[in-house]
């Protein structure tokens, strides 16, 4: 009887620890359910901000292009200007040259008179 005793202790034990290691797989699973959620979670962040960065840095060189012609653009035109420049001043100086040989012609024909 006192087999029987020690072997119903000995069972009820077994179904103790039994019942622990059931729960403890049972965390376990769920351990590494959540685990690999994020995991998956992590990767398509990383993906997304990867995407992200792709496309902010598509868009900053699409800017510089843009700056860049915009800048040509503007050494273009200051360089028509500056040669619009140096043809009003050749102007202004044949004009002189003109009005200077008018007025010594002028000059000449009065003291010729």
């Amino acid at each position: 009887s006192q087999e029987g005793v020690l072997a119903s202790t000995v069972a009820v034990e077994c179904d103790e620890l039994r019942s622990v290691i059931v729960h403890e797989e049972n965390v376990c699973s769920q351990q590494a359910a959540t685990s690999s959620e994020l995991q998956a979670e992590s990767a398509l962040t990383s993906s997304s901000l990867i995407g992200e960065m792709e496309c902010s840095k598509h868009q900053y060189s699409e800017e510089s292009k843009i700056a860049r012609l915009a800048m040509m653009q503007r050494d273009d035109h200051l360089a028509q200007l500056s040669s619009e420049e140096q043809m009003h001043s050749e102007e202004v100086a044949t004009v002189a040259l003109i009005v200077a040989e008018r007025d010594a012609l002028q000059t000449t024909l009065e003291r010729a008179r």
